[in-house]
């Protein structure tokens, strides 16, 4: 069967990739937590200080503008990696998807009737699991050995 091998070659790589797009995501997001705490206190600064003067406030507010522009690209960022993991996994998706329809037709061809009766005993221990819980799921393996 060369479908669940171009399946199993498709998806074997696939965990460390997402894994490295959520991790460059989460130093993104701390990089914007630490920069939101820095405005804030950029901001109390700029309020409560009344004895600063004039370009001391101006300095100070033209690097809280630029901390709240990188704030902004950061998110930029995030969000584009985002849409294109899910991108990315749609298409994984849409391709296991069409592979496996592609092995089913070629399994049925092979051997007329399988596909149905191994459809029929996969709802079968599908609706057991959902009616009875994974205890009778593990029962009709159980069983099934004797």
């Amino acid at each position: 069967m060369q479908y669940l091998e171009d399946i199993i070659e498709l998806v074997e790589d696939l965990p460390e990739e997402i894994c490295k797009r959520f991790e460059q995501m989460r130093k993104w997001d701390n990089d914007v937590e630490r920069l939101r705490l820095e405005c804030k206190y950029a901001a109390k600064r700029i309020m409560e200080v009344t004895d600063t003067s004039q370009a001391m406030r101006e300095k100070i507010l033209m690097e809280l503008a630029d901390k709240y522009r990188l704030i902004h690209k950061l998110s930029e960022r995030k969000l584009d990696l985002a849409i294109r993991s899910q991108r990315l996994m749609s298409a994984v998706l849409d391709k296991v998807n069409d592979s496996s329809y592609l092995c089913k037709i070629e399994l049925e061809v092979d051997n007329p009737g399988c596909t149905e009766a191994i459809e029929r005993s996969w709802f079968f221990v599908i609706n057991c699991y959902l009616w009875f819980g994974p205890g009778f799921a593990y029962f009709l393996r159980l069983k099934s050995t004797f």
